[in-house]
C-alpha cells in the first residue's frame, strides 16, 4: 500500500513516474493519484508544503495487529510488571501507534533506536506473550 502523508495524515494514494519536467528546473516529478474529490486534494497541495510518501508491505497491518493483541495479552498478566522498561516502552508505542512501521515507532522511541532494534524488542515481546 502506498500513502501520502501530509500534516501527520496519511491518504491512500497512487504515485508513478520518475519524469522529468523541463518547465520546473529539469527536476523530477512524479504523478500522485489520490482517492478523494479533486477540491479536497488541491487543498493539500499548498505551496511549501512537505509531504512524504509512505509505503507498507502487504501484510504489515497484520503483523502489527498481531504485535497489538500479544501486547495485550501481557498487560493482562504478572508478567507485565517483571518486563525491562525498554520493552514496556516499546509496548505502549505500538499500542498508541498500531499503524506505524517498526522504522516509525523506532524514531518515536527515547532515545530514538534502529529499525533492528524495534524488530528484536517486538519478537521479544511476542516470545514472551507465547510462554503465558
Amino acid at each position: 500500500m502506498e500513502y501520502l502523508k501530509v500534516n501527520g495524515t496519511e491518504y491512500p494514494a497512487h504515485f508513478c513516474g520518475k519524469q522529468i519536467d523541463r518547465d520546473w528546473d529539469g527536476r523530477a516529478s512524479k504523478t500522485v493519484t489520490l482517492a478523494m474529490p479533486y477540491a479536497q486534494a488541491v487543498q493539500l497541495f499548498v505551496d511549501g508544503l512537505r509531504w512524504v510518501i509512505v509505503r507498507r508491505e502487504a501484510g504489515a497491518d497484520d503483523a502489527a495487529q498481531e504485535q497489538v493483541g500479544a501486547i495485550e495479552k501481557l498487560r493482562r498478566s504478572a508478567r507485565w510488571d517483571t518486563l525491562p522498561e525498554k520493552l514496556r516502552q516499546t509496548a505502549a508505542l505500538r499500542l498508541e501507534y498500531p499503524e506505524l512501521s517498526l522504522v516509525q515507532l523506532a524514531e518515536k522511541c527515547d532515545p530514538p533506536v534502529t529499525k533492528s532494534c524495534m524488530n528484536h524488542r517486538m519478537r521479544k515481546l511476542m516470545e514472551e506473550a507465547k510462554e503465558l
